[in-house]
């Protein structure tokens, strides 16, 4: 619930705004009466007053929907239900929605509607929510085609990404080339960068708020769409008494097949490997009353990588050997959630979640003998890491009155950690099997998070938002209290301008060791211990934001962000193994500072619209025990970053989208010489001693990359038939095929002995191909 209200209210007219073709909520709908207002919350929820009347002028508006007014009886309270109709006028093409910027408290928020993220060209034409937002300023994407968030200089694991208000852990498939997030699940897809309110705790970087989709309550629909890199199949409708909706999404790799009969051809059966993803978005929502609805979603993701050796003889032909091996990891979470009607101004919500992610590699071998036929040798290996988390929360929202609006609520999380174990069983002919487990220990850790968060009006033009953020982390005997203050303000100008204030501190429980920065399934959960402490971060923000009357909006936003805790791998090391304990492997106490400055020009609706981005910023790290104690830029330090967005509603049936995005290169480590390296020659007989070449380095992240940047093209024709509607999107990625690099890698040639650096590019010029069609 947002929005300005009065005190002297003696009339409540509360209710839900939803859109007329399916009843699915609208969030951040503009509702006014008599010159008061507010938006609706993130469930269509609303509460406006007004002192009694004769009658009451109620009006409602949301860019792409027909506007809605009424007048009612001014002498009672009302709960009303409203429809929207939508607007299919081109002039009213919707991409954000028209909550003026300058208005809303909020800072450094950004919000992209659903529909609009399909339209965007992505790699292969396999739409993403989360590349959408890379497309902002002050988020970037790391690594080339991956979906992974970079926001302010944090890294992935310290965004707080929540599906219906479930934090999840690893969200990437193929590497992170595409997210588990299925657009056609989700409803509302927001992140907030920095100023965090007080009902949000665990991170330190970002919150990424995605809720899913209720299911259509008025028709049945079906959907399938066929792409290059997956295919997806959705169902949702009603059920039988008009309460109930469903929702139901399947969306399969295409791959799998592919990979997997052009290995067999390659090596003629000897050997195969494939690879596959799948995931599943399901729910449930029943209205028990006006005043009480129930919903319960499942998400279920997986992928599987997997490596077939046929028997080929060995050791002078005397033995056969095979093996077989699969790399799988995934994701499922289920949650139940109750929505209630406390009164006429407060509404509360109790939730109870389960999630779980999981990585494990699993590899048999086993050899045989060729006269014989005997099995001479077999050993099996086994990794495994993970995290689970059983959550309850509690949550409410209150309004007083129209200037007023109060938040609590209360969450215990169970988290259960396996940083990784190994285990190797071997058998040999004669001998009994032998059994090794390898890795630290299974551990449990108690979360408890509490808070409260009051925002109001002072005057008509000074806003002031004020919480409290309060946990209590236990593991192992050892606890971490954290009191995080959050402060926000807003003060506008005029009707049209306005300035912003934010100031937050943020502690977060958990780490995440990794060594790419790619955020692979590798990368391992790990808790806080008594030597190891959780990371913390104070943010401040400050904004400024302005309506044009054509429309544009234009915000400029100056932020500095402080974080403390951080830890690393050392140099080398690595816990794939399993092997010790993960606190040998780190260096602990790092540091970071980070700064920039945003701009954001957007035309949020009408045939043409999109928006023009720039980011300039600074990002070092400082660890004791790295670099010699000097800070040094993080990987992902990127100077300048700039991204145009653009779309065009040609005709009714067919529209054109165009992104261009410019980085300064990463940050990485170049060595700066070679030696001469004493070693065993093993090739040659005598195992002579020979000098081999070497590479020195020296400082971290001493060179950057070359430049990035990218052109995608796309066109979407939309044909209707009698029966639902048939889309063709079409268009190019990397369109001009520029080679950014991916990586860079040394290695001697037979022209050059000595390492020479070589650079990697994944994506060339590639064709964007989607079909779908709905019935």
């Amino acid at each position: 619930m947002q929005g300005r209200c009065q005190s002297d209210t003696r009339v409540t007219i509360q209710g839900f705004i939803k859109a007329a073709e399916s009843e699915e909520p609208l969030s951040f709908v503009s509702v006014q009466i008599g010159g008061e207002g507010c938006l609706t919350n993130e469930f269509g929820f609303f509460v406006l007053s007004h002192p009694v009347a004769a009658s009451l002028r109620l009006e409602v508006s949301y860019p792409g929907y027909e506007k809605w007014s009424r007048t009612l009886d001014g002498t009672k309270d009302q709960s009303l239900e409203i429809l929207l109709v939508k607007e299919y006028d081109l002039d009213e093409v919707e991409i954000i929605g028209k909550a003026k910027l300058e208005k809303r408290i909020q800072i450094s928020e950004v919000r992209i509607p659903v529909s609009q993220i399909e339209k965007i060209p992505a790699v292969l034409g396999e739409p993403d929510v989360l590349k959408a937002f890379q497309l902002m300023p002050g988020i970037q994407s790391g690594y080339e085609g991956t979906a992974g968030l970079f926001v302010r200089g944090g890294s992935p694991d310290q965004n707080l990404i929540l599906l219906d208000d479930v934090p999840l852990y690893y969200i990437n498939h193929l590497g992170g080339i595409v997210s588990i997030f299925d657009p056609g699940a989700i409803r509302d897809a927001r992140v907030i960068k920095g100023g965090f309110p007080a009902r949000y705790g665990g991170r330190i970087s970002s919150v990424v708020d995605l809720r899913m989709k209720d299911g259509n309550l008025k028709e049945s629909r079906k959907s399938l769409q066929l792409g290059v890199l997956a295919s997806r199949w959705l169902m949702e409708g009603p059920l039988k008494g008009g309460k109930t909706s469903y929702l139901l999404t399947a969306r399969l790799s295409t791959l799998g097949p592919f990979t997997w009969l052009g290995s067999n051809i390659v090596f003629r059966g000897a050997f195969s490997n494939g690879y596959n993803f799948t995931d599943l978005f399901a729910k449930i929502h029943h209205r028990i009353s006006p005043k009480s609805q129930l919903s319960l979603s499942v998400y279920a993701g997986d992928d599987r990588i997997f490596t077939r050796n046929t028997a080929r003889p060995v050791l002078n032909d005397s033995l056969s050997a095979k093996s077989n091996s699969n790399i799988h990891w995934g994701n499922i979470v289920v949650a139940a959630e109750w929505k209630y009607l406390f009164g006429s101004k407060s509404f509360q919500r109790v939730g109870l979640s389960f999630t779980r992610f999981r990585y494990g590699i699993n590899s048999n071998y086993q050899a045989n003998s060729i006269d014989t036929g005997e099995r001479l040798d077999r050993l099996v290996y086994r990794f495994s890491s993970g995290i689970q988390d059983i959550n309850l929360f509690w949550k409410w929202q209150y309004r007083p009155n129209n200037r007023h609006q109060i938040r609590a609520g209360a969450q215990y999380s169970l988290h259960r950690f396996i940083p990784g174990i190994t285990a190797f069983r071997e058998t040999q002919a004669g001998i009994i099997g032998s059994d090794t487990t390898l890795g630290p220990q299974i551990t449990l850790a108690h979360d408890f998070r509490a808070y409260v968060e009051d925002e109001f009006e002072v005057n008509e033009r000074l806003s002031l938002q004020l919480g409290l953020h309060a946990s209590m982390y236990g593991v192992s005997e050892t606890w971490y209290p954290s009191l995080e203050p959050r402060f926000a303000t807003r003060f506008l100008f005029t009707e049209s301008m306005s300035m912003k204030l934010a100031a937050s501190r943020m502690q977060q429980p958990l780490h995440l060791l990794t060594n790419s920065g790619v955020g692979l399934p590798t990368d391992l959960w790990v808790s806080p211990t008594a030597n190891i402490p959780p990371q913390t971060s104070w943010q401040y923000a400050v904004g400024y934001a302005y309506t044009h009357p054509s429309g544009f909006e234009l915000s400029l936003e100056a932020y500095y962000k402080q974080v403390q805790g951080l830890i690393s791998y050392r140099e080398g090391a690595s816990l794939l193994v399993g092997t010790g304990n993960w606190e040998d492997f780190v260096v602990s106490g790092g540091e970071a500072e980070i700064y920039g400055v945003e701009w954001l020009l957007q035309k949020p609706y009408g045939r043409l619209s999109g928006w023009l981005g720039y980011t300039l910023s600074w990002n070092t790290r400082q660890f004791d025990e790295l670099n010699g104690g000097e800070p040094f830029p993080y990987i992902y330090d990127r100077r300048h970053d700039i991204s145009l967005v653009g779309q065009y509603q040609l005709k009714e049936n067919i529209s054109l989208a165009l992104n261009w995005q410019y980085s300064s290169g990463r940050a990485l480590t170049i060595g700066n010489g070679t030696y001469d390296l004493l070693s065993f020659d093993y090739r040659t007989p005598s195992q002579q001693l020979v000098f081999n070449p070497a590479i020195t380095f020296g400082s971290r992240n001493n060179q950057r990359m070359p430049d990035y940047h990218r052109l995608d093209l796309s066109i979407r024709f939309t044909k209707a038939l009698r029966k639902g509607s048939r889309t063709w999107d079409l268009g190019l990625y990397n369109a001009y095929n520029r080679q950014n690099a991916w990586f860079y890698y040394y290695q001697s040639t037979r022209q050059s002995p000595d390492p020479t650096l070589f650079q990697f590019t994944l994506f060339p010029i590639l064709p964007i191909v989607r079909y779908s069609r709905e019935f």
